[in-house]
């Protein structure tokens, strides 16, 4: 795996490429990060589709290892879609399955709707919901950029910052994988910058999601295999689960918006929100059928 600093859009984008695993004839898997995540969460899914496939993880500008913009700008749809088919632009790729976990799952359905031609695929790993397009305020940041800058100067983000992502991951991965991650959680939020992009794409979630509800009116989705994985805690019922009657009913609308479209879904469980670090063999395997899907669609 090799760490690469490449120019998106006039912007330096970090990603983690595992290279062609032994010919070109492999797939490109492209695995983006949801709110607060960065490249090391998919390190164990990266690992075990390695042999199979080129797997690029990147992290949008500010989060993980990427630098943050010049100008602060606002958490964009559109662009965060153009960002990811930049990537594939630099990476010298013309298509590749798009992985996107929680909020990166609307990047990556925006993306197939809006560049038809370069995703061959979809996987929306425990994606956020988009419903309804109703407009919502977008929330005021000002308080919460105000705190970054005062903890900034009085404790500081050196354990802070690592300290709230450990809460947020509740103890996952473990082992070896495990201390690596807080290894690479310690540097990347220990960094002030990181905790403002977080702030500011948490800020823009509704407007995201009213955006998202309007690009599904005006731009259908492709003829392609689209994989929804939801994670689900013990063994309720789905029905008796609010998440799992969201998660189903995303799925039942994207199958609707286009019959030709191959959508499937799939439940993991038990499983946490961060089902990548917790089940990586089992996120692994689902993106790897459905790269085996757009094989046998073709």
């Amino acid at each position: 795996m090799t760490s690469l600093a490449l120019d998106v859009g006039g912007r330096e984008v970090h990603v983690a490429d595992t290279g062609w695993p032994g010919g070109r004839q492999a797939p490109v898997i492209l695995l983006a990060s949801g709110l607060a995540g960065a490249w090391f969460d998919w390190a164990g899914v990266q690992a075990l589709l390695e042999p199979h496939a080129r797997v690029i993880v990147m992290d949008r500008p500010g989060c993980g290892d990427s630098p943050p913009p010049e100008e602060p700008v606002a958490a964009d749809l559109v662009g965060c879609a153009d960002d990811l088919v930049g990537v594939l632009d630099a990476c010298g790729v013309g298509s590749a399955v798009l992985v996107g976990h929680s909020m990166g799952a609307w990047y990556a359905e925006a993306a197939a709707r809006l560049h038809p031609r370069r995703v061959s695929a979809v996987v929306l790993v425990d994606g956020s919901v988009c419903e309804g397009d109703e407009t919502a305020p977008e929330q005021d940041s000002s308080l919460v950029a105000t705190l970054i800058t005062a903890a900034d100067r009085t404790v500081g983000w050196q354990w802070l910052g690592p300290l709230l992502r450990r809460l947020g991951d509740r103890g996952l991965p473990t082992g070896e994988w495990g201390r690596r991650h807080r290894e690479r959680s310690a540097r990347t939020y220990a960094r002030a910058h990181v905790w403002r992009t977080i702030a500011t794409e948490d800020a823009a979630y509704a407007r995201l999601r009213h955006e998202l509800a309007q690009l599904r009116r005006t731009h259908p989705l492709p003829a392609i295999p689209v994989h929804v994985v939801t994670a689900l805690a013990g063994s309720v019922p789905i029905r008796w689960s609010w998440w799992g009657r969201q998660q189903r009913r995303q799925t039942e609308a994207l199958a609707a918006d286009n019959p030709t479209a191959q959508v499937t879904r799939e439940v993991i469980r038990p499983a946490r929100h961060m089902v990548m670090l917790q089940h990586p063999d089992r996120v692994a395997d689902a993106i790897l059928r459905t790269s085996v899907q757009v094989r046998r669609h073709i």
